[in-house]
């Protein structure tokens, strides 16, 4: 029970930080009669805080709709928060009934999207969670850019195998209703803004116009992760470090990563996992029982991330489906060079050999033969971390949220987007 008290508490924390950061640019004002230029909603708070403030530092009048952590008034033009479905979620939280609270949220926040008056000149909404709004937005002829930071989600389905082959239940009536109601947003948009040139590819291969899927980069906090090539002091006698961050779950191929590491069987290297565990992962089932030489850090912030990569070598996602992994680039932004499929999304920042290599994914033996490689090639792994760092100079989330500017203010005055941001390759 405290435990969960203390989680609860600290979203409140955090949530309070929010509505007391302060206003960086002058919020554009509207007229009586006067349309907002663009209406975000957004269910969840990934990458909505860099779009809203690019759209505001660009002139354009902002109409938040939102879940998570509102915007501090004055931040938009307007705000709207949807309270009741923050509550059920974050009471879901409290009561370790995630799942329930998650779909219950979605619902609710779905209804309340719906509900609000459209006087706006753009809908810029995040996939899976406004189907109402972008059918009224459609009838009234409101141009749609759907949000779409995963790949297609039909591609879930190819996860249910790798889920069972780890012994964590697969959710299936979560979802088949999850995928239904991003499939409904898919067919009422008018364009896509994707992450990734691999997620361009799961849309175009199903359906998208490839004219109206545009690829824009997400940013990253560039001077926070700089701090860690520059403390990075690895000693001669100090082992060889891999770095894993994010959920330890099958969608994020931590079962072939494990596979792999033990069939490489490196003697003065470790492997450190920083990120939550699946509960239900069977380790023995995985990998036949965990080598000693790999370390699971849990959930940690930020400011302990930055330590952990001062002290790593190489960065490692083996993901089997994602968008465009942004714990990636925030390594690369370390210093770090990448070990990565093309699932990742980060393929487009990352040359095989120049900032990191790239293997396919599935494959423990070439990702274990990448292993031993870079333990025999400390040179190569250097002059690797120093490319992925000077990659990323500039990929910071100012130029992001210019970036969903340009694209918002070329759909209002009926004009095409560029299809590829500045950032992309």
């Amino acid at each position: 029970m405290n435990k969960r008290f203390r989680r609860v508490s600290r979203l409140f924390r955090k949530l309070i930080g929010v509505l007391n950061t302060p206003v960086d640019n002058p919020v554009p004002t509207l007229a009586r009669g006067q349309s907002f230029d663009v209406l975000l909603s957004v269910w969840n708070v990934f990458r909505n805080r860099e779009q809203r403030r690019g759209f505001i530092r660009n002139g354009l009048s902002v109409h938040w709709i939102g879940n998570h952590y509102p915007p501090m008034k004055g931040e938009v033009t307007k705000r709207s928060f949807a309270w009741i479905s923050c509550a059920v979620f974050v009471s879901a939280i409290y009561w370790k009934m995630k799942a329930f609270g998650v779909h219950a949220s979605m619902w609710l926040f779905n209804v309340y999207s719906g509900m609000h008056r459209l006087n706006t000149k753009l809908v810029w909404a995040y996939v899976e969670f406004n189907p109402r709004l972008l059918k009224r937005a459609k009838r009234r002829g409101i141009p749609i850019v759907l949000d779409c930071p995963i790949a297609h989600m039909d591609d879930y389905y190819a996860l249910k195998p790798e889920f069972e082959a780890c012994g964590v239940p697969w959710p299936d009536w979560w979802i088949r209703r999850w995928v239904a109601a991003a499939k409904r947003e898919y067919a009422l948009a008018d364009w896509f803004n994707v992450g990734s040139c691999f997620v361009k590819e799961t849309l175009v291969s199903r359906g998208a116009p490839a004219d109206r899927v545009i690829v824009n980069h997400t940013g990253v906090d560039t001077e926070r992760w700089s701090v860690a090539k520059k403390n990075r002091n690895i000693g001669p006698d100090d082992p060889l470090v891999f770095v894993f961050t994010g959920l330890a779950s099958p969608r994020k191929g931590i079962h072939y990563l494990l596979r792999a590491w033990k069939s490489a069987a490196l003697k003065k290297a470790e492997l450190w996992i920083c990120g939550g565990t699946k509960r239900s992962m069977d380790w023995n089932r995985v990998c036949g029982g965990l080598p000693p030489n790999v370390k699971f850090f849990g959930r940690v912030n930020h400011d302990r991330l930055v330590e952990l990569y001062s002290k790593a070598s190489v960065y490692v996602l083996p993901s089997l489906l994602e968008g465009l992994a942004r714990t990636g680039l925030e390594a690369m932004a370390a210093g770090l060079p990448v070990i990565v499929t093309k699932e990742t999304g980060l393929t487009d920042f990352v040359s095989d050999g120049v900032e990191g290599w790239i293997v396919p994914s599935r494959d423990t033996r070439a990702l274990a033969e990448r292993f031993n490689w870079c333990a025999t090639h400390p040179n190569a792994i250097r002059s690797a971390g120093s490319a992925a760092f000077r990659r990323m100079e500039g990929q910071n989330f100012a130029a992001y949220g210019d970036q969903c500017a340009t694209i918002a203010q070329k759909i209002i005055k009926g004009e095409a987007p560029p299809l590829h941001l500045p950032s992309t390759r």
